[in-house]
């Protein structure tokens, strides 16, 4: 499999570019996805597998609405943390 580009979305945190080089079936049936999001630590021969079922393949129409996304949900996390020192008041 010649490297390609996915978006790794982990169960907890921040969706990120990956390089993947090679694909793994598991002994459970799930494929895992070896890659890295460097490309300088694969040529060293360091990576790491992510779950194919958290991954989709890049698109800069998918990258641009995962920013539009982290975005918003920055903007609604400070706007939680400001209500939450302040109170609602009727």
């Amino acid at each position: 499999m010649p490297s390609e580009k996915f978006i790794y979305f982990p169960k907890n945190g921040t969706p990120q570019l990956v390089i993947i080089i090679d694909k793994w079936k598991m002994e459970d049936g799930k494929i895992d996805l070896q890659g890295s999001a460097s490309e300088k630590d694969i040529q060293e021969g360091r990576f790491q597998f992510y779950p194919e079922r958290h991954c989709q393949p890049y698109s800069p129409e998918l990258w641009e609405a995962c920013m539009k996304w982290l975005t918003k949900r920055d903007l609604l996390k400070a706007e939680y943390e400001e209500l939450m020192k302040k109170g609602v008041k009727p």
